[in-house]
């Protein structure tokens, strides 16, 4: 869990914290500007404290739309921190465009799931309705993941 807030809370540390690469973290930010300011993605969320779980629970709060996942392994892969990570929402008929344009800076890319329903589905992991991870988010969605990630 490399220092993760998640792993913090349940006494589950381990691993080792990604090592930053400042030009690689120069190329992400740049191609989210880019692809923002040209309009090329619906939404955008860094991957920070509370890692991939929380960044997507908070894009489904915000939208409200749900979120099918498929490609997560386990909590590890939920939950973990590193530096350089964001998630993009991308319209399909716009996926080969902002594909090609991570790959012409070489940001490497992952596609994880689709934007989708009323459900926040991690495949194996979790599945709650969109109404409930839109009043835990008014409420405090780090609690209702079961962990605080912001720093207190």
């Amino acid at each position: 869990m490399s220092g993760s807030l998640w792993g913090a809370a349940r006494e589950a540390r381990g691993g080792h914290l990604a090592p930053l690469d400042l030009e690689l973290h120069r190329s992400v930010v740049h191609l989210v500007r880019a692809l923002v300011v040209s309009g090329q993605v619906d939404g955008v969320h860094d991957v920070s404290a509370g890692g991939l779980g929380v960044a997507v629970a908070e894009m489904v709060a915000r939208s409200g739309v749900g979120a099918h996942l498929a490609r997560i392994a386990d909590h590890r892969a939920l939950f973990g921190e590193g530096p350089s990570r964001v998630v993009v929402a991308v319209d399909p008929e716009r996926l080969t465009e902002v594909l090609a344009a991570a790959e012409a800076v070489g940001v490497p890319t992952t596609r994880i799931g689709l934007a989708t329903g009323d459900r926040l589905i991690v495949k194996g992991l979790l599945d709650v309705a969109v109404d409930a991870v839109v009043a835990a988010h008014a409420g405090r969605l780090p609690e209702a993941l079961g962990a605080g990630t912001s720093n207190r």
